[in-house]
């Protein structure tokens, strides 16, 4: 399962005004509703085990929800922010065009009465100190900017380092692939098929 980013100077503010404080609850949802699909003869069609892909804003939602469902095994997070807050203040610089501490200040206050106090501002470092034994591989590339240094971080907070792989060399990271050739598209597709392939099977 893939969720999308939140807002990148590529993709503009569309994903911004997309923004809820609750993806990984419909994450959550998703999950459970693959749970019950079933064949004409009521036989299950989906197993027990979830891996799950998201870049930046969506890398956060599958952190958050790998923590409530054990069914989630495998994680591949692309570009994870360090907080809801850090995303919503890069969000606000990208849609704006200004980088002002006022306004990154007063941005989260306003989106908490927005959201009538849903937007969560957990560290993603301590929403992986709360994981188990999941298999988690961290990507990140050359385009992803301060998401870089936040995904690299991340490493050292999971329990279980051994179960944690990181690539934060890529020629581009997931953020904008769409408009990658398909040479790069297919060398990245291929890390993250290769990696659920070895896990979730």
């Amino acid at each position: 399962m893939e969720i999308e980013p939140l807002a990148t100077a590529e993709y503009g503010c569309q994903h911004f005004l997309r923004f809820s404080g609750r993806e990984h609850e419909d994450l959550l949802a998703a999950l459970d509703f693959l749970r019950n699909v079933k064949s004409e003869n009521k036989t299950k069609l989906v197993g027990d085990r979830f891996g799950v892909y998201g870049i930046e804003l969506g890398a956060y939602s599958a952190l958050k929800a790998a923590g409530p469902d054990n069914q989630v095994k495998v994680l591949v997070l692309d570009s994870v922010p360090r907080s809801s807050s850090e995303l919503l203040n890069s969000a606000v610089t990208t849609c704006t065009g200004i980088n002002n501490r006022l306004l990154n200040y007063l941005s989260g206050p306003a989106t908490r009465i927005y959201m009538l106090g849903a937007f969560d501002q957990t560290n993603a470092c301590e929403i992986a100190q709360s994981l188990k034994d999941q298999r988690v591989l961290l990507l990140s590339g050359a385009d992803a900017g301060y998401l870089i240094s936040s995904t690299a971080s991340l490493k050292s907070c999971f329990p279980n380092q051994s179960n944690v792989e990181i690539r934060t060399d890529l020629p581009l990271s997931g953020l904008n692939l769409p408009s990658a050739t398909g040479e790069q598209g297919e060398g990245y597709d291929r890390i993250v098929i290769d990696y659920f392939d070895r896990y979730l099977r």
